[in-house]
């Protein structure tokens, strides 16, 4: 990777991402040192947030506002740092690069999310070389997928002599920060009344406290936080899950409402730049 961070070969200097690319890159960026506190001056919750917050969760969000308020800081930092990792994605499409986007109007910055599971079959057979021939065939018949699916995918399931279907996977787009029209009063006071909700239901009684204080950190690992009954499952998705994504909202819309970065600077994690939006013809 890179090093410099002046590079003049992008189309447009200031470009735009979506949210989930950015959580993408904190993904990546979560060996930044020295990256492990957040801040939030206008409150006094850092206490309170530990309270539900692990230390790695707390760290990638300190990563997330470091790449908000000064991302040349965050990638100079990143460079010390051994990035190699292999990926083990069960999506039949696997992106080979991300793209920057030069205008936050254009088409495919606001496209919704859809890929496939690799078919259960070939995932338990766990053969490399045939995930590889799968994904290379998929990526080779992606017009037919876009022109008719369900040809798309009897021509799959003939090719590799699938049995069973293959599952389609839909998420809404995360879009860019600016469509979201937060101010930043709204959502510290939202904040605060989630920590104080959050305590309030930890201490409703003391089975619940006892669960909480022994388990309430990893929740991500807990088989009790899948189970909607179960106070973990309310702590991991209403409590936990809420308050990562107010702070996440929070230090973009303080330092970085537009998602706006420098392209250079993305194009060392691998981004490249839109075909659409940033050719010439735009």
């Amino acid at each position: 990777m890179s090093s410099n961070l002046n590079s003049t070969t992008t189309p447009c200097e200031e470009v735009f991402i979506t949210q989930a690319k950015l959580k993408g890159i904190v993904s990546k960026m979560h060996w930044i040192p020295n990256a492990d506190t957040i801040d939030i001056p206008e409150l006094s919750i850092e206490l309170e947030i530990k309270k539900l917050l692990s230390q790695q969760e707390i760290r990638l969000l300190a990563v997330y506002q470091l790449l908000c308020q000064t991302p040349e800081d965050a990638f100079m930092r990143f460079q010390t740092v051994d990035k190699s990792r292999k990926s083990n994605s069960r999506m039949l499409f696997i992106a080979e690069t991300s793209a920057y986007h030069c205008h936050s109007d254009c088409s495919t910055l606001h496209n919704d999310y859809k890929n496939f599971l690799l078919p259960a079959e070939v995932v338990v057979r766990n053969n490399p070389d045939e995930i590889a021939q799968i994904r290379a065939f998929a990526k080779k018949n992606r017009a037919l997928l876009e022109k008719n699916e369900e040809q798309f995918i009897f021509k799959l399931q003939a090719a590799f002599g699938l049995k069973q279907g293959i599952k389609k996977v839909v998420a809404p787009n995360s879009g860019v920060a600016k469509a979201e029209n937060h101010d930043l009063p709204s959502v510290l006071e939202a904040i605060n009344e989630l920590l104080e909700q959050a305590e309030q239901y930890r201490n409703q009684d003391a089975e619940t406290a006892i669960l909480i204080s022994r388990l309430g950190y990893a929740t991500h690992k807990r088989v009790e936080a899948t189970n909607p009954n179960n106070p973990l499952y309310v702590w991991h998705h209403t409590y936990k899950g809420q308050l990562k994504v107010l702070l996440q909202t929070y230090f973009r819309v303080k330092f970085n409402p537009d998602l706006k970065f420098k392209g250079a600077l993305l194009e060392q994690l691998g981004f490249k730049p839109c075909n659409h939006c940033c050719s010439p013809q735009f």
